[in-house]
This record gives C-alpha cells, structure tokens and sequence, in this order.
C-alpha cells in the first residue's frame, strides 16, 4: 500500500555534544523496500525536520527509525531507534503519533495513506469475497524462507475456488471421525 510518512520532530533528544547539552540530529528510515534519511539539523536536542517520504508498505510492515548525530569527523553517535507496525488504512486516514526512542527522547510522525494502485510487485490487500489474482497466492517471499528450508505443513493454506495440491486429498482429518468411526463407503 502507499502512504506517505512525516518525520515532524523530535524532543528531548539525547545530547552528543558540548558535554551532552546538544546535537546534530537526522532520522533514517527503514523499510523493505528502501532506507531515506532526513537533513540534519544543527546543534538543537528539539529538531524540526518536516520531511515527507512517498513509500510502498505491506500490511503489518515494521518500519523503523534511527536517529543519529551527525558528526564531520568520525563515526555518527546513535541517538536511539524505535519502530512501528504500519496496519491497514483508507486512503486518506491520518495516524499522527510520538514514538519513543531507546536511549533518550521521541519523535513524532504522521502516516497518511494514500490512494491509488500499488507499485509493481507489490500484492494489493485482500478484500472479503475477492479471490486472489492468479499467480499472486501465496504473496511472493512468504513465508520467508532460508535455502533448503520446507514450507510448514498446511501452507499455503487452502483459499475458496483451489484444488488440493496432488497427495493432499482428502485433507488430513477429513471427514471428522470418532473413534471407532469407519469412512463412509466410496469416500476413497
């Protein structure tokens, strides 16, 4: 789905410099998809970044953001990290909301969702009734997998319209049966 995020701000910042009285501040933020960054802003722990990002999301996609000190010589200092789950919305559904960071300070965010189709490779959400599109189930990478790895029994689970995969029928536990219970005859 498409939204578009703004990194408003932050407040009470952790202090990197001048004995920790202040920073240089910048958000990153991470996706699947992508990483993007604010600008930095100067010698402040209250930065004001007003930055808008358009991204393609999933449904229950964490995306995180880590805030960092910028520093011209040497490495930046991490200022603290959170996440949050991007959950289904309709197109034009504001989520306005302070995250807490884990060292020190939080910073607010706005996520608007947007209309419009999805990006290329990206599988729209299911809507009740709506069989999915052919070749579009299971949702490419899922579940994610390491090489030589199975899927789980029972995966993909068995959607309105599709056959058993070959060997699968009749689904085990199928009929229900009682013990001491015979299959009615012809059930194979």
């Amino acid at each position: 789905m498409r939204i578009e995020l703004k990194v408003i701000e932050g407040r009470n910042l952790k202090g990197a410099d001048f004995g920790g009285l202040s920073s240089d501040p910048y958000c990153k933020i991470i996706t699947r998809q992508c990483t993007q960054q604010t600008q930095t802003i100067r010698n402040t722990r209250n930065p004001s970044w007003n930055k808008s990002f358009i991204m393609e999301v999933f449904p229950g996609e964490d995306i995180r953001f880590e805030v960092y000190d910028y520093d011209t010589f040497g490495k930046n200092d991490s200022l603290g990290s959170t996440h949050y789950k991007v959950m289904n919305g309709f197109p034009g559904q504001v989520v306005d909301t302070w995250l807490g960071l884990s060292k020190k300070g939080e910073i607010h965010i706005q996520i608007i969702f947007q209309t419009g189709a999805p990006a290329p490779g990206m599988v729209p959400p299911m809507q009740p009734g709506m069989m999915p599109p052919p070749g579009a189930y299971p949702p490419p990478g899922y579940p994610p997998m390491q090489p030589g790895m199975m899927p789980p029994p029972g995966y993909p689970p068995m959607q309105p319209g599709m056959m058993p995969p070959p060997g699968a029928y009749p689904p085990p536990g199928y009929p229900p049966m009682q013990p001491g219970m015979m299959h009615p005859p012809g059930f194979y």
